[in-house]
């Protein structure tokens, strides 16, 4: 029979957010933890009930993604199926606007982890019995589609800004670290929201994108997509749906 001890940690959170920073934090503080699309959230428990889920929030972001008619709703569901609360990159972020908002959802402690620092004290009343099994939020399964790419395209800045900027409507969810000739660029893209930022050069190529299936075809994904890589002079990496 499994003990609260055999269960995982769930850690959940949209992309971006820090999730697996904190899943390997907690993996150095001897637990096992697994991490949760973030599209996806555990079925909401009992108010009762202790719940073994971590919910990592960008606070950089939060505000735009409660705010937001997609986004917003699947926020506050992972915030309400949380047994605790981390704030991630309240270094860029004030994070007290954010730690009061969350607060005003959740009923569970909040705690700030800028840089996914986490220690063994924030686990404490962290116990659980039994998980609920994962289960879409919505069925955003059958809602969304996601393309996951990781290679050597390597871009110049402003072909980067154009897979950016001719991205088929449809899509809603854009993240990931892009290689260019001059170092790299982070992409971050959820509903309105748009940031980019330049960043130290990364190894590979490494994007994800989530699309309305409503709205745009797979086919319309594959053309654009297959444009810009070519477009990159380097096609070789792996690609793939899901």
């Amino acid at each position: 029979m499994e003990t609260v001890n055999d269960l995982p940690i769930l850690v959940c959170g949209f992309l971006g957010a820090g999730k697996s920073t904190m899943s390997a934090r907690l993996r150095e503080l001897g637990h096992e933890a697994e991490e949760v699309d973030g599209l996806l959230a555990p079925s909401v428990m009992a108010s009762d009930q202790h719940r073994r889920v971590i919910t990592v929030v960008d606070c950089a972001n939060a505000k735009q993604h409660l705010e937001d008619p997609e986004l917003g709703s699947l926020l506050r569901r992972q915030i309400e199926a949380a047994g605790l609360i981390a704030l991630s990159r309240g270094d860029l972020s004030d994070p007290a606007p954010v730690h009061a908002m969350v607060e005003a959802i959740a009923d569970c402690p909040v705690i700030d982890a800028p840089h996914g620092a986490l220690s063994a004290s924030d686990l404490d009343g962290l116990a659980a019995s039994e998980l609920n099994a994962l289960s879409p939020a919505d069925d955003l399964t059958a809602k969304f589609g996601t393309l996951e790419y990781r290679g050597g395209a390597i871009f110049r800045v402003e072909q980067a800004e154009r897979l950016i900027a001719n991205r088929p409507n449809g899509i809603e969810r854009m993240t990931g670290i892009l290689r260019t000739e001059s170092g790299g660029m982070e992409v971050q893209l959820a509903g309105r929201m748009r940031q980019t930022q330049d960043v130290t050069l990364p190894a590979q190529t490494e994007l994800v994108v989530r699309w309305r299936r409503a709205e745009t075809a797979q086919a319309q994904i594959d053309l654009w997509f297959a444009e810009a890589v070519a477009d990159s002079g380097h096609r070789r990496g792996l690609f793939g749906y899901r």
